[in-house]
């Protein structure tokens, strides 16, 4: 498992604007261990945390979200891995992961 820093709930000020972007080091990690014949059909999942979940209004949950996902399904210059999910976990999913 790898974290973004940023963390997403850092964008709420900007309604979710950079959010995307920001998972870029992580998606170049994920480049250079798996093989680039690979890629399209490695599956990406997007879970965030507690600090998604503690973020409130519960709109600035759902911007997030929605414009990391809109970032990674764009083009696949963004994302070439096949996205399956951006979502908050539960506290229990978390604890299992964690």
């Amino acid at each position: 498992l790898f974290e973004a820093s940023p963390a997403l709930s850092e964008f709420s000020s900007k309604r979710g604007e950079g959010a995307g972007e920001s998972l870029q080091p992580l998606l170049r990690t994920a480049k250079s261990l798996i093989p680039k014949e690979d890629w399209s059909y490695t599956p990406l999942y997007v879970l965030s945390t507690a600090g998604m979940r503690d973020l409130q209004p519960r709109s600035s949950q759902l911007d997030i979200l929605q414009k990391t996902k809109e970032y990674l399904q764009k083009k696949s210059s963004n994302n070439p891995f096949r996205l399956q999910v951006v979502e908050i976990l539960s506290g229990e999913e978390e604890a299992i992961f964690g």
